[in-house]
């Protein structure tokens, strides 16, 4: 599955690069445009449906360098064992993209009470593309931060519920991926989803809504809405809704690119 990484990178051109970057961060390098180099990799990574299941869970959480540094500093004092971090977790994508392992074939449909393994594997399935949605709307609502105006009381709020949900929802990848205990979180995603989605609940409160929302934004809205429900549930019905939400979703992000 091709990529468009930046600078036209192959695939394992890219692997390295971001390695790269996030070694020379292990050592507090936080420059601005090794930043922006992060947040280009790391989109174009997360896109990959087949490199998904061997994305490093921090990868998805920390969406710039400066979350990245409080993470890595949390996990090491020195700098060696937090490169040995990154080499350790990077080894998988290398697999995947030199072709000594495959991905997992992913289920579509569950339905009935999930069980836990279950649950775990809808998070995985439809979570990915959740946490795109999310970046891509904290990206849209922090753009008009960096003028230096003032910032709506609205927006402000707004971005702070879509962090919050960002980080929230990484953090019940990860349990996920653990395969540990994911009802408290799934209760904390639920419950912040509805407080940072809120505008997506019908189509009259696109209108009247106070925040400002470009096309492309409500409809990723919408479809990360249907994804967090999805993932969520407890029936099968929301599966195929969160489906169609996902190719909205993914529609929507595809076309803002181009």
């Amino acid at each position: 599955m091709g990529t468009d990484w930046p600078e036209e990178l192959s695939d394992l051109e890219a692997i390295e690069r971001l390695q790269s970057i996030l070694l020379q961060a292990c050592e507090g390098n936080k420059d601005l445009s090794l930043g922006r180099e992060y947040k280009a990799f790391r989109r174009s990574l997360l896109s990959r449906d087949d490199l998904a299941d061997v994305v490093p869970g921090y990868l998805r959480s920390q969406r710039d360098l400066s979350y990245f540094w409080s993470y890595i500093k949390a996990h090491a004092e020195k700098w060696e064992p937090r490169r040995q971090h990154i080499r350790d977790t990077f080894a998988p994508i290398f697999d995947r993209i030199e072709g000594r392992s495959v991905p997992p074939i992913r289920s579509e449909k569950w339905t009935g009470r999930r069980t836990h393994s279950e649950q775990a594997r809808v998070v995985l399935s439809l979570g990915y593309d959740a946490l795109a949605g999310l970046d891509y709307l904290l990206d849209e609502q922090e753009r008009p931060l960096h003028n230096g105006g003032p910032v709506e009381p609205e927006r402000a709020e707004a971005i702070a519920n879509l962090r919050e949900l960002h980080h929230e929802l990484g953090e019940l990848i990860r349990l996920a991926e653990s395969d540990l205990p994911l009802a408290e979180r799934l209760g904390r995603v639920r419950a912040l989803s509805r407080k940072a989605l809120h505008w997506t609940a019908s189509p009259p409160g696109f209108a009247l809504t106070a925040l400002p929302l470009t096309g492309f934004s409500t409809a990723v809205g919408v479809g990360v809405m249907y994804l967090v429900n999805a993932i969520c549930g407890k029936g099968g019905v929301e599966m195929g809704a969160a489906a169609m939400a996902a190719h909205v979703a993914s529609a929507a992000l595809s076309r803002s690119k181009s």
